[in-house]
C-alpha cells in the first residue's frame, strides 16, 4: 500500500480551513509550547553608548547616588535570612507551578487537537465541547508517557557518552586521538539517529494513546515498532511536513511585514520631518496597536500551521495503521 502524500496534504488543508475550533488548540500549543531567546540588544547598546557619558559625575549627583545605595544596602541587610529563604523558596515553587501548569495545558491541547483532527477526518464537526473531554481523558497517560520518554532519552544519552568516554580513557597514544575524532563522529551520528527514531516513536505513540486507548508503555513499544517498520515513509512525511511548514511560515511572515510596514512607516516618517520630535499620544497608541496585531497575526499563522501539521501526521498514522492491520489479517 503506497502512501499518497498529496492526498494527505490536500485533506489536511481542508480540515484546517473548515474546522476553526481546532485553531484554539493550535494557539494553546504555540503559546505554551515554544520558548523565547534572550534579547541582548539592550546590553549591546549600553556597551556602545557608555563612552558618551560625562567623564565625571557631579558631586551632588554622586552624593545622592551614594545615599540611595547606602539606604538600599541597609534595607537589604536588615531583612532576616529566614525571610530571604522563604522568599526564594516561594519564588522557586511559583516557577515550578507555572511550568507544571503550562506542561499540563500543553499536553491537554495536544491530545484534544489529535482527537479533534481525527473527528474531522472522519467527517465530524469537532468543537471545544466535543474534543476537550477527549484531551482530558488522555492527559494522565500522555504525561506518564512523557516521563517515560524523558527517562529513556536521558539513559540513552548517558550510555552513548559513557561508552565513548570509557573507550577513550582505555586507549592511549595515537589511538586515543583517532578515537576522539572517530568516536565523536560515530557517537554524534548515533545520537542523532536515535533522537530521530525517538521523535517518530512519539508521533505514533501519542496517537496510539489518544485514538486507540493504549497505555503509555504499551504505546511506546508499539510506536517504536511502527516507526522502525515504516521508517522511510515517515522520513518522507517529516521532510514534506517541514518543507511545507517552513515555506508557508516564511511567506506568511513576509506578507505580514509587507502589510504592517506601510502603516508603520506612515506613522514614523512624520516624526523625523524638520528634526526628530516625540510622537503624540494617538501615534503611540497606533504604533502599539500595530505591534500587537502583528504579533497576534504571527501567532495565528503558527497555530494554523500546527493544526495542519497535526492533521498530516494523523492521516499518515491512519495509513500506517491500516497497513499494519492488513498485514495482520493476511
Amino acid at each position: 500500500m503506497q502512501t499518497d502524500y498529496s492526498l494527505i496534504l490536500s485533506r489536511s488543508f481542508e480540515i484546517t480551513k473548515r474546522h476553526k475550533w481546532l485553531w484554539v488548540f493550535g494557539l494553546v500549543l504555540v503559546t505554551f509550547g515554544a520558548g523565547g531567546g534572550g534579547n541582548w540588544s539592550s546590553f549591546r547598546s549600553f556597551g556602545e553608548t557608555k563612552k558618551d557619558f560625562p567623564p565625571e559625575i557631579p558631586k551632588d549627583t554622586a552624593h545622592v547616588l551614594g545615599q540611595a545605595s547606602s539606604a538600599l544596602g541597609a534595607w537589604l541587610s536588615s531583612v532576616p535570612p529566614s525571610k530571604w529563604f522563604l522568599f526564594g523558596t516561594s519564588f522557586f515553587l511559583l516557577i515550578l507551578f507555572v511550568l507544571a501548569a503550562s506542561w499540563i495545558l500543553r499536553t491537554w491541547a495536544k491530545a484534544a487537537l489529535i482527537a479533534g483532527v481525527a473527528e474531522a477526518g472522519e467527517g465530524g464537526q469537532p468543537t471545544l465541547l466535543s474534543t476537550s473531554p477527549k484531551g482530558a481523558a488522555a492527559l494522565k497517560n500522555l504525561i506518564i508517557y512523557s516521563l517515560i520518554v524523558f527517562g529513556i532519552t536521558l539513559a540513552l544519552f548517558l550510555v552513548i557518552v559513557s561508552f565513548f568516554g570509557a573507550t577513550y580513557l582505555a586507549l592511549g597514544g595515537q589511538l586515543r586521538v583517532a578515537w576522539a575524532v572517530l568516536g565523536t563522529l560515530i557517537g554524534g551520528l548515533a545520537l542523532v539517529l536515535a533522537l530521530v527514531l525517538l521523535a517518530f516513536t512519539n508521533i505514533y505513540a501519542e496517537r496510539l494513546i489518544v485514538l486507540k486507548g493504549f497505555f503509555p508503555w504499551q504505546a511506546w513499544k508499539k510506536g517504536l515498532s511502527l516507526s522502525r517498520d515504516s521508517f522511510l515513509p515517515t522520513v518522507v512525511m517529516a521532510i514534506i511536513n517541514s518543507a511545507v511548514g517552513c515555506t508557508v511560515g516564511c511567506l506568511g511572515t513576509l506578507v505580514l511585514v509587507a502589510i504592517f510596514a506601510i502603516p508603520a512607516i506612515l506613522l514614523i516618517y512624520p516624526l523625523f520631518q524638520g528634526g526628530f520630535h516625540w510622537p503624540g499620544f494617538p501615534t503611540i497608541v497606533s504604533l502599539f496597536a500595530l505591534i500587537f496585531l502583528f504579533i497576534n497575526a504571527g501567532y495565528l499563522i503558527q497555530a494554523l500551521l500546527t493544526v495542519f501539521s497535526y492533521s498530516n501526521w494523523n492521516l499518515f498514522f491512519q495509513e500506517v495503521w491500516k497497513k499494519e492491520e492488513c498485514e495482520k489479517q493476511s
